[in-house]
């Protein structure tokens, strides 16, 4: 996946932390080190909604619904989205 920066300019190595696929499989959402969420449409492979959360960020999952995604930071912080598929 082209977008996670591999490394951070005076900080620690980067990359992609975790990956999740939607319940209806045609998103994916990855969590970087670089402090990035994104959701990718896995059919271009292109990442349309990005968010900068300003910290490296681990785990990331989707509702069973597929209609929230849930990420999380390394200090215990769990952030949600709506994103209405």
């Amino acid at each position: 996946l082209d977008g996670h920066k591999s490394y951070q300019p005076d900080g620690p190595p980067a990359g992609i932390y975790d990956l999740a696929f939607s319940p209806y499989e045609n998103l994916l959402a990855s969590t970087g080190i670089d402090g990035t969420v994104r959701l990718w449409d896995i059919k271009t492979g292109k990442a349309p909604w990005v968010v900068d959360m300003g910290r490296s960020m681990s785990n990331v999952e989707f509702s069973p619904d597929g209609q929230y995604l849930f990420a999380g930071d390394f200090e215990g912080n769990v952030y949600v989205w709506g994103i209405g598929q």
